[in-house]
């Protein structure tokens, strides 16, 4: 965490329904979009936020140099079906897709963050370093750590990498509970 304000103005925070927002958005009006839903079971709250109908929408309200980053679900090496499908289905829609990694102490394991754009996401900025020290005394975001979440392990990387579901958003989507779906690879 930053121990000072940024200089920029912060973002607007916006307590609505997405799909309703998303909708009245005017194409490109937004420069990030942050989506920390719960995982796309059948059973939960944001299976519909998983979906190439979905995410239709979040493209079409995004800048054209815009990003949008979403929570994809723990990252076990073991079981990787959620991930496979999250960046399946991401791929299904957005031109870039990368997956980010980083350890979650309250989850208590390795979590992955996909980031979706319109255009390749420059990773590594020149002014990196200068961009995270303009933020002050960091607890734990260095440029090393920067680097080192965008590069996914190799076994991750691989598994990942191999074809998941798509969620269109018609008929079932994906399931920790109902038969073999969600169960390992």
């Amino acid at each position: 965490m930053a121990r000072r304000q940024p200089r920029r103005p912060a973002g607007r925070a916006r307590t609505e329904d997405i799909f309703d927002t998303l909708r009245q958005a005017a194409p490109g009006s937004f420069d990030v979009i942050v989506l920390d839903v719960t995982d796309p079971t059948d059973e939960g709250p944001s299976a519909a936020l998983f979906s190439t109908r979905f995410f239709e929408l979040v493209l079409r309200a995004l800048a054209d140099d815009g990003v949008c980053v979403l929570q994809a679900g723990e990252l076990d090496p073991l079981d990787l079906k959620l991930a496979r499908t999250v960046r399946s289905t991401l791929q299904a829609v957005f031109p870039h897709v990368r997956f980010a990694h980083g350890f979650v102490p309250s989850f208590h394991c390795l979590w992955g963050f996909a980031l979706m754009s319109r255009r390749p996401l420059e990773a590594e900025p020149a002014d990196l370093a200068a961009r995270i020290a303009a933020l002050g005394e960091l607890q734990w975001y260095t440029p090393v750590s920067h680097r080192a979440a965008l590069e996914l392990p190799p076994i991750l990387r691989r598994r990942i990498e191999q074809p998941g579901d798509v969620i269109t958003g018609d008929g079932e989507l994906l399931s920790y509970t109902t038969g073999s779906r969600g169960q390992g690879d």
